[in-house]
């Protein structure tokens, strides 16, 4: 077996190694929920607190990148999310939840892990 250098030394310090990223947090993909322009005005006239959220889709994505970026500056991972106005309500129905925005970010963080169909999107 040798005199304890060589492979040993190796061996603990992969093992080690492999412990410290078992160990490490790491950061999931977070959802942030995305409107096409032209389906902007529709999906908000959809929903009950429509009136909560920027009144024209130029200030809306305005808005949107600002908290994107934030995310993204303190190393998150990003997925936009399209919100399809034919799946998102069915979606909600399916969940038995209001179309509101803490629908809209549970469907965000589902779509992110990936378990919900969903209609092109990137980060």
């Amino acid at each position: 077996m040798g005199n304890g250098k060589g492979g040993g030394i190796g061996r603990r310090k992969a093992i080690e190694i492999r412990r410290r990223k078992a160990r490490a947090p790491k950061l999931m993909t977070i959802g942030v929920t995305w409107y096409r322009p032209e389906d902007y005005d529709r999906l908000r006239a959809m929903f009950p607190d429509g009136d909560k959220l920027c009144d024209t889709y130029e200030d809306w994505t305005k808005e949107a990148q600002k908290v994107t970026t934030m995310l993204k500056s303190k190393g998150f991972p990003i997925k936009k999310v399209l919100l399809d106005f034919e799946i998102f309500p069915q979606w909600c129905k399916e969940h038995g939840l209001e179309m509101n925005a803490e629908a809209r970010t549970q469907y965000a963080r589902e779509v992110a892990g990936s378990s919900v169909p969903r209609s092109g999107a990137s980060g």
